[in-house]
């Protein structure tokens, strides 16, 4: 378990967290030898021998040559775009990453977000740092479309709570593979096809190298007048100059985005003045409390699959980057 000091405990997996997630699963417990380590201190004295590494972060470039034994790489982490491109992962290795982890805590606040965007709060708050006092009305969410860009753990959870609040939800994903809670499904092809049709659009696809800049000015232009957008993919994914100019032309009513640590991304000092745009720091989805123990509980669905030779749960495709 190569935990990192600077994410503190909540975020780890500690001997207790460890061993309250394994408990439904302690037919398989007793198959681990686990080291536990902070920082990598101790990662050059057992990788030579390992054959599971759990982790947030490690010397990629190095695996081949250090880690002979090595089969299965899990992340800790939902994402994986801190590990892209994938050449340094040996042809022998899979990996796993912990997506679903923050399906519940994610699936609430996406909601949350819609109903704000319904409901023209960004707007509300605009006109206050504004000094505008105006009445803005809207109409119940329910019977009401929203496209959703990404279906996996993330996606799926938001899909189970549009379908709940009465949504018509609009699927668009690289696979054909369908969900329960998503009337319509089509591939990425036809996004600007069903984009006319949503009042709002949720991304929830991860960052790989087609997803990149993929929301841009023909996919704002594409919009319903004053459609809402609420991105909790990379922002990445999305343009933000055109982000920016559809939200102050009044294309999009408002827009909320979730962003990683702007010190470490490209980031757009444009967007800290933009009217109608929430900016959320990375962290919404995270349930500190359990969050730890949801990554156990993600490992071991996968541990079953890997001892029985099998795809894993959350296995990452080489080529399609998720």
């Amino acid at each position: 378990m190569a935990n990192l000091r600077s994410l503190g405990e909540v975020f780890n997996i500690t001997p207790k967290v460890f061993e309250a997630g394994a408990k439904q699963y302690s037919q398989l417990t007793d198959r681990l030898e686990i080291t536990y380590d902070y920082d990598l201190e101790k990662y050059s004295s057992f990788i030579e021998e390992t054959e599971i590494l759990v982790g947030w972060e490690f010397p990629r470039y190095e695996i081949k040559k250090v880690a002979p034994k090595l089969r299965w790489i899990h992340l800790m982490g939902s994402g994986l775009d801190q590990c892209l491109p994938l050449d340094w992962l040996p042809e022998n290795v899979s990996l796993t990453t912990s997506a679903g982890a923050h399906a519940v805590k994610a699936g609430e606040f996406m909601a949350t977000a819609l109903m704000m965007l319904n409901n023209h709060v960004l707007q509300f708050i605009t006109n206050q740092n504004q000094q505008r006092f105006q009445s803005i009305y809207s109409s119940p969410i329910g019977g009401k479309t929203v496209v959703l860009i990404g279906a996996g753990g993330i996606g799926g959870a938001a899909a189970d709570r549009c379908q709940a609040l009465g949504m018509h939800v609009i699927g668009v994903r690289p696979s054909d593979k369908c969900h329960a809670s998503i009337d319509e499904t089509f591939g990425v092809e036809h996004l600007n096809d069903v984009l006319p049709r949503g009042d709002f659009v949720l991304i929830s696809a991860p960052l790989t190298r087609d997803a990149r800049g993929m929301f841009g000015s023909e996919e704002f232009s594409n919009m319903k007048q004053g459609a809402g957008l609420v991105n909790f993919g990379r922002h990445s994914i999305v343009d933000e100059d055109a982000l920016i100019d559809a939200l102050e032309t009044g294309r999009l009513g408002g827009a909320i985005m979730d962003v990683e640590n702007p010190d470490q991304v490209a980031w757009n000092p444009r967007l800290w003045a933009t009217p109608n745009l929430l900016i959320i720091p990375h962290c919404v989805t995270n349930d500190p409390p359990n969050f730890p123990k949801h990554i156990v509980e993600v490992f071991f669905r996968n541990l079953d699959g890997y001892l029985r030779d099998e795809t894993m749960a959350t296995q990452v495709g080489r080529e399609r980057e998720y």
